[in-house]
């Protein structure tokens, strides 16, 4: 199902939230904090959100290290950190890191200098998460990883050279099944079986990027 910015605003789950980003938005404009310490740096997390079910995209607004002094400069930087939920391995739903998500191209588009810079970054958070999920056959609607494998979220996000298809079984083992080269074949390929991204059955089939061989 392909959403649109639209359809995923109408939904119960839907929530877009400033947690404290509009209190940081003149020190971003002059490109430096107030209060830093270059030894320490400065990390402000999870000021704003986008949620819609299972999936939230973050925004951390940090200072990053300096290599050569081994000291933190003073310059803010928004980035955006993606959450995902899933079921751990008592079955409750529990929230995991699918980690930064600017080091795979989704870098925050929002002129943080015009007035209207909430309604840009609304925008700009729906966009990217609905782009995230396809890419990543991430789910909006249920769990997005089991009995607490988080890794399997995150090694989908960090590889992205090869898409495969496996069976786990309920003992923690994968049959691989296929493997394609993009994202739209993988897809093509489990939407032509009736497949779901997780099976609610003892058995569940997964998309998982591998390393190419």
């Amino acid at each position: 199902m392909k959403y649109t910015a639209e359809a995923l605003k109408a939904r119960p789950d839907y929530k877009f939230n400033i947690y404290g980003l509009d209190v940081l938005i003149p020190e971003i404009r002059r490109g430096s904090f107030d209060d830093f310490d270059f030894e320490c740096g400065r990390f402000e997390l999870g000021v704003a959100s986008c949620t819609v079910g299972s999936l939230s995209l973050e925004i951390n607004v940090t200072s990053c290290g300096d290599r050569d002094t081994d000291k933190y400069v003073n310059v803010p930087v928004v980035s955006y950190f993606l959450c995902v939920r899933g079921r751990n391995e008592y079955n409750d739903y529990v929230w995991g890191d699918g980690g930064y998500m600017d080091d795979h191209g989704f870098e925050t588009e929002v002129d943080f200098n015009r007035d209207d810079w909430k309604e840009q970054l609304e925008a700009d958070m729906i966009t990217k998460l609905i782009t995230i999920k396809e890419c990543y056959w991430l789910t909006f609607d249920g769990a997005n990883f089991r009995r607490g494998d988080t890794f399997l979220v995150m090694d989908m996000i960090n590889k992205t050279e090869k898409f495969g298809i496996f069976k786990r079984s309920g003992g923690g083992h994968s049959e691989h099944l296929a493997s394609f080269n993009t994202y739209e074949e993988a897809t093509e390929w489990c939407e032509e079986r009736n497949w779901e991204y997780w099976d609610e059955n003892e058995f569940v089939w997964y998309l998982e990027i591998e390393e190419r061989w």
